[in-house]
């Protein structure tokens, strides 16, 4: 008899329509001291449950006592709603964080795109507003991001989903697109930077606040410069001004890689998984 196949993230349980959490099967053994109790992953607008699961099943297989925080975001989350939607969003998964001794927890941080960055922003503002602490992430790997809004990237990041898409569904789908970047490019390029905060700026910002961003966080930047989405410069620019922050930071250029694909570059899947143990190694190493 043939076993029905799982459908893709079975093994977490949804806690809202954003936020699911695995939880390891039971067991009498502890985490072990050198893995991560907790990995946040957030991941890339409209990402697809059997997208995600690639990185998921490789979390299990690295961390197999690890439980697992998965928020995901849509194209119409990240641009459309209001800061504060975004933040209820994500606050089951700081009350799931929070469920566990705090002084135990060992936090390790895995975001996709702009699109999870800008998750990590809403999860590490709700956890300072209960807490009044930082996120105390040991270490961050930061894959495709962050990027200012760019005309054509900002196509390309958006038409991602469709790329398979037939005739019918893929020309209204791209008059979409294309109204949404537009509008956009007039918000960003000719409003006042307040009217448009929340958008780009603040959780790019933000990612660099100790007072949202644990100081002692160590931070992965891992990117392409074959990535139509995300400029690399400005991936190296945030970099440098994480630094400047006093952030610990280590950087990985992955040659002939797309956006959120950098697993298939040219350093393949060890180069990319074994950048994410450095990190986590590293950031292991400061608490």
């Amino acid at each position: 008899m043939v076993t029905p196949a799982q459908k893709p993230l079975s093994a977490f349980t949804r806690l809202s329509p954003k936020v699911r959490l695995y939880e390891p099967p039971v067991s009498d053994k502890p985490v072990p001291s050198s893995h991560p109790t907790t990995v946040i992953l957030c991941s890339w607008m409209n990402a697809l449950p059997k997208h995600i699961e690639y990185y998921t099943g490789i979390y299990m297989r690295f961390f197999p006592r690890t439980r697992i925080i998965l928020v995901t975001i849509s194209t119409v989350e990240f641009l459309f709603h209001t800061e504060a939607r975004r933040r209820a969003d994500v606050k089951a998964a700081v009350t799931a964080l929070l469920a566990r001794d705090q002084a135990s927890e060992r936090l390790f941080v895995h975001t996709l795109s702009n699109g999870g960055g800008k998750r990590l922003y809403g999860i590490a503002s709700v956890y300072q507003a209960t807490t009044g602490r930082p996120l105390p992430a040991q270490a961050w790997l930061i894959d495709s991001a962050p990027g200012i809004p760019r005309f054509r990237r900002d196509i390309h990041a958006l038409i991602v989903p469709a790329r398979t898409w037939g005739w019918f569904a893929w020309l209204p789908f791209m008059v979409v697109v294309l109204s949404t970047v537009s509008l956009v490019f007039i918000v960003v390029n000719w409003l006042p930077k307040w009217f448009w905060g929340e958008l780009v700026w603040r959780p790019t910002e933000g990612m660099n606040d100790h007072r949202l961003i644990d100081k002692k966080c160590v931070k992965g930047y891992v990117y392409s410069k074959d990535d139509l989405a995300i400029s690399w410069e400005d991936v190296e620019r945030h970099a440098r001004e994480a630094k400047q922050k006093g952030y610990p930071v280590e950087k990985l250029l992955i040659h002939d890689a797309a956006h959120v694909q950098l697993f298939k570059g040219k350093e393949g899947e060890k180069g990319y998984w074994g950048f994410m143990e450095r990190i986590w190694a590293l950031g292991a190493g400061s608490k």
